[in-house]
C-alpha cells in the first residue's frame, strides 16, 4: 500500500520579505536602536514617520517664544511629498505659523516642521493645536500631530 503524496505550499516573496522586515523591526527593538528603526523602510510606496506625535509646553510665560521641532522622515521606497502643514486651533487662538524644511523627502531622508510658539499678555490661557501634515501617503495620507501649552498672564 502506497502513502499520500502530501502537497506544500511555498510562501510567496513577498510574505518572506515582509517575515524579513519584522525580524529586523524586532531586532532592532530589542538591541534598542533608534537608528536602526528608522532605517527599515516601508516596501510598496513613500511611508512618513514623525519623532513624536505631541509637544505638551506647559505653562509658557506671555510673550516668551518656545520653538518645537517636529521631525518627519520617509521610511518608504519610493519619494514622499509633503502636500501641506499647517496648525489648526482647537482651544485658544492665534494657530502658529508652520515652517517646513522641504516639501520632498527621499527614501530614508528627513526634515522639519518647527513652529513658535509666542502667546502676548492678551492671550493668557490655554492654547492647543491640531498640527495637519498632508501627504503622498498611500496608507495614512494626513497625520495629525498636537501642539499645545498653556499662556500665563505677566
Amino acid at each position: 500500500m502506497r502513502g499520500k503524496r502530501q502537497e506544500t505550499q511555498r510562501a510567496g516573496p513577498g510574505f518572506i520579505l515582509a517575515l524579513m522586515a519584522l525580524a529586523a523591526l524586532t531586532l532592532a527593538a530589542c538591541a534598542g536602536d533608534k537608528e536602526a528603526l528608522a532605517q527599515v523602510t516601508f516596501a510598496g510606496g513613500p511611508r512618513l514617520q514623525v519623532d513624536r506625535t505631541a509637544w505638551d509646553l506647559g505653562n509658557v510665560p506671555a510673550g516668551k517664544a518656545v520653538d518645537v521641532v517636529f521631525n518627519l522622515t520617509n521610511v518608504g521606497d519610493s519619494p514622499l511629498v509633503i502636500e501641506n502643514a499647517y496648525a489648526r486651533v482647537v482651544e485658544g487662538c492665534c494657530p502658529p505659523p508652520a515652517k517646513l524644511g522641504t516639501t520632498k523627502l527621499k527614501p530614508g531622508a528627513t526634515t522639519t516642521l518647527d513652529f513658535r510658539y509666542s502667546m502676548g499678555t492678551s492671550m493668557v490661557g490655554p492654547h492647543a493645536f491640531d498640527v495637519v501634515v498632508a501627504t503622498n501617503d498611500a496608507v495614512e495620507p494626513e497625520i495629525h500631530l498636537i501642539l499645545k501649552g498653556v499662556s500665563l498672564g505677566e
